[in-house]
């Protein structure tokens, strides 16, 4: 390989580093550093791959590239430490990107403790093909109880990683 491909292979190992050490931008990379189509792998910024503003919240999305669900995890008392599952299974050729720092920004609910608003990757069991993240909560009161967010997350293929974003929401009944 040449200086040129080195050089250029640098460049994309650099945006790489940066888009999954910062998560993602609103902002496109600027021309002069986007790489050149086939030549490598491409980074898709969460912008070109956002859902509307507007999307609802849902407990299972599909796409083309990806399944993603949040599910319950047991059954649920009043005043005792709980959890629900968010479940990512990659469609090939994607996978999982295990360098980006996957998480879950959690929506206040009323009757529902958070140890903390955001669920981080530490709390993310990864593999090739599928992230599980165990979200904890404690149900404070009884009766129907939502646990929503917006969970983040990142799916490559040989030529292009793509960061993404979703809205989830489950309705747990909590005894």
């Amino acid at each position: 390989m040449g200086a040129h491909g080195m050089a250029h292979d640098m460049r994309l190992f650099l945006i790489a580093v940066v888009v999954t050490t910062l998560g993602c931008s609103k902002e496109a990379t600027p021309a002069a550093e986007e790489p050149k189509k086939g030549s490598g792998t491409e980074i898709t910024p969460a912008a070109a791959m956002e859902p509307a503003a507007d999307e609802l919240a849902s407990a299972n999305v599909s796409d083309s590239k990806f399944t993603l669900e949040i599910k319950p995890n047991g059954s649920y008392k009043a005043g005792e430490a709980a959890s629900v599952e968010v479940v990512l299974d990659a469609k090939a050729p994607f996978h999982c990107n295990d360098k980006y720092p996957y998480k879950l920004k959690l929506d206040a609910t009323d009757g529902v403790k958070y140890p903390d608003t955001v669920v981080k990757k530490d709390a993310v069991k990864l593999e090739h093909m599928k992230a599980t993240m165990t979200v904890p909560f404690t149900p404070e009161s009884k009766g129907k109880k939502t646990i929503a967010g917006q969970f983040h997350f990142s799916l490559c293929s040989a030529d292009k990683c793509l960061i993404e974003k979703r809205k989830l929401a489950l309705d747990i009944q909590v005894d």
